[in-house]
């Protein structure tokens, strides 16, 4: 897989990074909080690869960029709010956070020298693992998830929305895969691919994956055209997610048009995200400049509180009444925001919520700089996580955080043409 690999631990380490990248769609079905692992076990047969490359140690100290000091300055912030706040989770939560950034950067240190070949190889391994996947998904809907009941039990015998995670994985991933296979010469099987995902995604009660992959592959295409406008707008939607749409979920006109084009009986997840927002948005009020503290969201006094009682002291959301009543013993804040900058803004404050926005618009803006395919596979993959993590999961959730990350890494490498890898190892050298 490298151009001088060579005896029994460097085929094994090469071994160990394919199981990881074959493992990626297999595990999003059947295990996805365990993508963590997946991470960690590509990051084992990478420091096999990188020892081989280059030797250890490096002969060379590498250098710390400009554009990754936003995101120091983000960890190092997780554990100096546990000075004004009493969870004291924001030391754990960083060093989570740093392991699972370790890995993903051994990754793309072991990936970044790859041959052509090899990444042919990986790219072809990759999309074994999501045929498995959607193989897996369309078995799951033909017997009522039954993979799932013999694994975990009956209760999720009538449970739609049993995948919606795997969903979501997959829709980060469409927009890479697609560049990828299409930097290859392949346009055709790239736009084929792309509507498999998106018919395997449409049937498994996934809205946020739905959008996600929509965003993730118009954002794929646009990035071809202009990769810094994408970035530009993934900076401006991370900042309208946490300022900007609780004030438009709340506002009475956003209330009628979603309980008219969601009524209760049919669907009633959309009507309490206005709920949690709007509760979420008060108590980041409370707290503006320093926050509650590191996932302190559940614990918010009044986190408990039911719906129905939130609701009637607030005219504009009345017409959620019905659902109120559909759900009497839900809560305002069940576990965290589903958005994550607003949990952001919450939790860590005005201070940790224009970190967060800075780490990730350096990142972005990094990416758009990067060789042609490369930066509209991150761009693509980005903006579909991005969607995903305003409509969906929590800021915390290292089964998605690692997803993320094996999804950069992997657009990184696999989406990358000969011409610009050997455009980056000569700006490498100089």
């Amino acid at each position: 897989m490298t151009g001088n690999s060579s005896g029994l631990p460097d085929r094994a380490a090469r071994s160990v990074i394919a199981l990881a990248v074959l493992a990626i769609g297999p595990a999003a079905v059947l295990a996805p909080v365990g993508m963590p692992i997946v991470l960690g076990l590509m990051a084992i047969g990478s420091i096999g690869v990188i020892v081989r490359n280059t030797g250890w140690p490096w002969h060379r100290t590498p250098r710390v960029p400009l554009w990754i000091v936003p995101g120091l300055a983000f960890l190092l912030y997780l554990p100096a709010s546990d000075l004004w706040t009493p969870l004291g989770d924001g030391a754990e939560r960083m060093l989570r956070l740093s392991v699972l950034l370790l890995f993903a950067f051994l990754c793309w240190k072991a990936m970044a020298g790859l041959t052509e070949d090899a990444r042919r190889f990986l790219l072809r391994t990759l999309l074994a693992g999501i045929g498995i996947a959607i193989l897996l998904l369309m078995v799951e809907t033909a017997s009522g998830n039954g993979i799932k009941v013999l694994l975990s039990g009956p209760a999720f015998s009538e449970r739609p929305s049993t995948y919606h995670r795997a969903a979501s994985i997959l829709a980060v991933l469409a927009g890479p895969l697609a560049a990828a296979i299409w930097s290859r010469g392949h346009p055709r099987a790239a736009i084929l691919l792309s509507c498999i995902l998106v018919a395997a995604i449409s049937v498994h009660a996934s809205a946020a994956a739905l959008v996600a992959v929509c965003v993730g592959l118009t954002a794929t295409a646009l990035a071809a055209l202009s990769a810094r406008l994408v970035a530009a707008l993934g900076i401006l939607a991370l900042v309208a997610s946490g300022l900007v749409a609780p004030v438009i979920a709340t506002a009475p006109k956003t209330v009628s048009a979603v309980t008219e084009a969601f009524p209760v009986p049919a669907y009633s997840s959309f009507q309490h995200r206005i709920v949690i927002w709007s509760f979420a948005a008060d108590r980041s009020a409370e707290r503006p400049w320093l926050g509650w503290g590191v996932r302190s969201s559940r614990y918010i006094p009044g986190a408990d509180t039911a719906i129905g009682d939130h609701v009637a002291d607030r005219a504009a959301l009345r017409p959620l009444v019905p659902m109120t009543l559909r759900s009497p013993t839900a809560t305002v804040m069940p576990l965290h925001p589903h958005n994550a900058p607003l949990q952001a803004r919450l939790e860590l404050g005005l201070a940790g919520f224009v970190l967060l926005v800075l780490a990730v618009s350096a990142a972005l803006w990094r990416a758009a700089s990067k060789g042609k395919t490369a930066r509209v596979a991150i761009l693509g993959g980005a903006l579909g996580a991005l969607t995903i993590w305003s409509l969906s999961f929590g800021l915390w959730q290292s089964w998605w955080i690692a997803s993320v990350l094996l999804t950069v890494v992997l657009s990184a490498s696999l989406a990358e043409t000969p011409e610009e890898r050997a455009a980056r190892s000569v700006a490498a050298r100089e």
